[in-house]
């Protein structure tokens, strides 16, 4: 009789953590101090950069077409791939204009719906 209540108030006290994937298309929503917000979309915004991480590792970047940061702005779509190196950072490597780069970022937050990443610089 006391395994079947232990077993009981235990069940109860387990919170389920929902499943939720990197593995999808962000768009950016807001940036400060080295800190993107990005939300879930079904594709790429044509006036917003966004990233859509894959499950083969590959990587799909929707970026400035060039140097100039000026409006009105330019997206193409670089190809890159991407790891996570343990439960909190991601490294990626990608195309751009001027060649490729490589970054490390740190999840802040991960929901179904939202992505906050950190850029780290090392």
């Amino acid at each position: 009789m006391l395994i079947i209540l232990f077993f009981f108030a235990t069940s109860f006290s387990i919170k389920k953590v929902p499943d939720v994937s990197l593995e999808k298309i962000w768009v950016l929503e807001n940036y400060l101090n080295g800190v993107s917000t990005y939300k879930a979309k079904a594709r790429f915004s044509k006036n917003k950069p966004g990233i859509e991480f894959k499950k083969d590792g590959s990587l799909k970047i929707n970026q400035n077409s060039s140097w100039c940061g000026t409006e009105p702005i330019e997206y193409e779509i670089a190809d890159g791939t991407w790891q996570k190196t343990n439960d909190s950072i991601i490294a990626f490597e990608h195309t751009y204009w001027g060649g490729t780069i490589k970054l490390r970022a740190k999840i802040i937050q991960l929901t179904k719906k939202k992505l906050v990443l950190k850029q780290i610089h090392k």
